[in-house]
């Protein structure tokens, strides 16, 4: 078995072509391991969109020719394989593992690893890893706990044994976190102010898309794409929680959604609520940050998700995060009132008190966004994500 200390190398498949969670995950794992010392080279398809992004990176690459087809036949297969064969005969003793993304990379990558670990990354909650563990894949990685705990009842009623490890999802955390809050071990420095009493504005993005001079309090962010359903993100449901603050508790907080998508079945809820002097949609924007810093309260109000990626995002900037008891990583991020805030599921009653609980007492909510931060610096970053990925892939390997 390969050690550490002898240069250890990971290949880490990702097909898909265009641009999705699944994709950013697998680029910035990448450069975690490739940060680390640990050689590690993205085999996908030729043209598609984690090729070029990994090609502007100068992150190494094994781009296997598709033929032409869709990444969702599986005409692809014999030239996956064939690149996999050969990097596998290029590495040796030094092949850690395969780590892929999807199930049917699994099926491919399986037919050539001979002895090497072939290990299965679900960012997402579906049993789409069934037909995956039945064609023995060595280990499984999920992005939260939820997840691992969903698969782990699959697996059981299945009977089927599968080593599993829940590992949080790689972050390109260098964009939220300054240089200055960094010691060589990684060690807060410094702490970020609240903006709950004094607003930020946001330095890049279009701000003309938020009328300030509508009407003044405290802004409450929700970053997610905007469904064709969106229920699914619960969105009918934070609206509902707004238009109670404002009329009924006379908040008159500001929510903002930042996410692609379609929001024209939310606008119209915003103006049959009222709430179009309350509410703005940024459309989408790369400028995550900034909006974060320009928010007073980072919200997740979906009542499932894998992981909800903003949720570590607004950790890195000590924002005081609100989200659904047992969703994704909540409760893996967040203790109530200790970290974060925590609202039941569903229950929009639940989800205004919290929101009133956090602007009424804005100081016990900046401590609690420093501790998140704290939590996320010691346990969320890509050097420990790397570590505990490794350590699991040896365990898989004895």
């Amino acid at each position: 078995m390969p050690s550490l200390d002898r240069n250890p190398a990971v290949l880490i498949v990702c097909m898909g072509k265009r641009d999705s969670g699944m994709e950013r995950c697998a680029l910035w794992q990448q450069q975690a391991f490739v940060d680390a010392g640990i050689e590690s080279v993205l085999v996908c398809n030729r043209d598609g969109w984690i090729a070029q992004q990994a090609a502007a990176r100068n992150l190494p690459i094994a781009p296997c020719w598709n033929g032409g087809f869709c990444s969702q036949t599986f005409a692809w297969l014999p030239g996956l394989q064939w690149t996999l064969w050969r990097l596998i005969r290029r590495f040796g003793d030094r092949l850690v593992a395969i780590h892929c993304q999807m199930p049917r990379e699994v099926f491919a990558a399986k037919r050539v690893a001979g002895s090497i670990p072939v290990v299965f990354s679900q960012h997402t909650q579906t049993n789409m890893v069934l037909a995956t563990l039945r064609r023995t894949v060595d280990g499984f990685i999920g992005v939260s706990p939820a997840v691992v705990a969903q698969f782990a009842v699959f697996n059981k009623q299945e009977g089927i044994e599968c080593p599993m490890r829940a590992v949080p999802p790689y972050i390109d955390y260098k964009r939220f976190i300054e240089p200055a809050l960094f010691s060589d071990l990684l060690k807060i420095q410094t702490r970020h102010e609240s903006s709950l009493n004094h607003p930020l504005t946001l330095s890049s993005v279009e701000w003309a898309k938020f009328d300030r001079t509508r009407k003044s309090g405290p802004i409450i962010l929700q970053i997610a794409h905007i469904p064709t359903n969106p229920t699914q993100k619960n969105h009918p449901l934070l609206l509902q929680a707004v238009h109670e603050l404002v009329y009924k508790r006379h908040t008159p907080v500001q929510l903002v959604f930042a996410g692609g998508g379609n929001a024209e079945s939310l606008k119209l809820l915003v103006q049959e609520l009222q709430l179009t002097d309350y509410v703005f949609f940024l459309g989408s924007s790369e400028d995550t940050p900034a909006l974060l810093a320009a928010a007073d309260i980072n919200i997740l109000a979906s009542s499932k998700e894998a992981f909800g990626m903003v949720l570590l995002e607004g950790a890195l900037l000590a924002k005081p995060t609100i989200a659904a008891r047992g969703i994704g990583a909540a409760d893996w991020l967040i203790t109530d009132r200790d970290t974060g805030f925590l609202f039941q599921p569903d229950d929009m009653n639940s989800l205004v008190d919290t929101i009133a609980f956090v602007l009424t007492n804005p100081e016990k909510a900046a401590a609690c966004g420093q501790r998140l931060q704290e939590r996320a610096m010691a346990h969320f970053l890509p050097a420990q994500s790397v570590a505990t990925t490794m350590a699991f892939y040896h365990e898989v390997k004895k």
